[in-house]
């Protein structure tokens, strides 16, 4: 099973900070605790990687105080487990608890309240509670873009969230519109030629082709694969799904000689790579 890498970085940073101070048992526990979750849960064994981050939750609230936001860092770990355990109630709870610290300790406009309210918007948006997970994210954004403005790399994800529940919803103007809006972000922040722009290319691709506008959606799969190859380079296995995609539009749309012709091309990088 993956691990967040994020996450698990922000809580190897508590380690590191309660490894910095003399080596008390506590914080041995806090950090024997947090390694032994992170473990198990690297094997996949969710349901014993609990205990251990329920101890951790414990120490670092007697070591930090309730309120303190390391201490929701910790509650985030619980959360990821519980939400990957399918227990979303469980989930649910320490998610709004994190919240809690981090509004009532950095203010509204933070950049870990904006996260904090959209891992609360990704878990109502997988139950399929859209409304409230339309709501989140929408505040998520705002909080982010008030943090960082609104030109920032880091908004474009939010952005394609609210695209993603959009498009759910079958709200096709708002999707386009907000996938636009990430397009825009990654090109002004990050340059035409990132991985990242033929990612959001590649969605509203996706989404073009979803509502029958097959020109914009060729358009946008052939300005994905040539951001994909710029960015890469003609012969990496990423170029490969781009391939694949297209070809399967090609098809889609009554075009299966030009469609076999980029298969075969993705397969040669496929058996390349794979010497």
């Amino acid at each position: 099973m993956k691990l967040r890498a994020s996450g698990w970085l922000v809580i190897f940073l508590l380690v590191g900070l309660v490894w910095s101070a003399p080596v008390w048992s506590q914080e041995r526990e806090l950090a024997e605790a947090i390694t032994q979750s992170k473990d198990l849960r690297a094997q996949g064994k969710l349901e014993e990687a609990v205990p251990f981050a329920e101890k951790a939750l414990s120490i670092g609230k007697a070591m930090f105080g309730a309120k303190d936001p390391k201490v929701a860092i910790l509650l985030d770990n619980l959360a990821g487990l519980y939400k990957a355990q399918n227990k979303f109630a469980e989930a649910e709870g320490f998610y709004e608890r994190s919240l809690s610290i981090r509004e009532q300790a950095l203010g509204s406009n933070h950049p870990d309240v904006a996260a904090s309210l959209n891992r609360l918007a990704v878990l109502f948006h997988g139950q399929g509670k859209l409304f409230s997970a339309e709501f989140l994210y929408k505040r998520a954004l705002e909080a982010i873009k008030m943090a960082l403005g609104p030109n920032d790399i880091k908004i474009a994800k939010y952005y394609n969230n609210l695209a993603s529940l959009y498009q759910a919803q079958e709200d096709y103007q708002e999707a386009e519109f907000y996938f636009q809006r990430a397009l825009a972000v990654r090109e002004t922040a990050l340059g035409p030629d990132h991985r990242e722009v033929g990612d959001s290319l590649t969605k509203l691709a996706q989404l073009y082709h979803r509502l029958g506008r097959d020109s914009a959606a060729e358009f946008h799969f052939k300005r994905a694969l040539k951001t994909y190859e710029r960015a890469l380079g003609r012969k990496h296995m990423g170029i490969v799904r781009a391939l694949e995609r297209y070809a399967s539009f090609l098809a889609a749309t009554g075009r299966s000689k030009e469609a076999k012709k980029h298969r075969a091309r993705a397969e040669e990088i496929r058996k390349k790579n794979d010497k």
